[in-house]
């Protein structure tokens, strides 16, 4: 590239990908351990009051409690692995059809 009028011939250092992201790393202040999302709900949950503020809002009206029992219990039980001996592992499902 040439400066106008001057004659000289400037070059430029042609740099890597790789040589511009490890500059721009080593000059980026230190990255914070990153929170999960669902460690992020949970701090929020013990925040505002726990298991004691969840059971007090259910109790609060009935619109929360069929909230509770629709939408968020069947969720909840989902979640929760089956304990040995409650029931058995499904290995196979089968679709049979039967014509009378």
């Amino acid at each position: 590239m040439a400066q106008a009028g001057s004659g000289k011939v400037v070059r430029l250092k042609a740099r890597s990908r790789a040589a511009v992201a490890a500059k721009a790393a080593a000059a980026a202040p230190p990255a914070r351990p990153p929170i999960v999302a669902r460690d992020a709900i949970a701090l929020a949950f013990e925040a505002i009051g726990g298991v004691a503020a969840f059971a007090e809002w259910i109790k609060a009206s009935d619109d929360n409690r069929k909230l509770f029992y629709t939408n968020l219990y069947p969720k909840i039980v989902a979640l929760q692995p089956a304990e040995d001996g409650e029931a058995p592992a499904i290995h196979e499902i089968r679709r049979t059809i039967v014509h009378p």
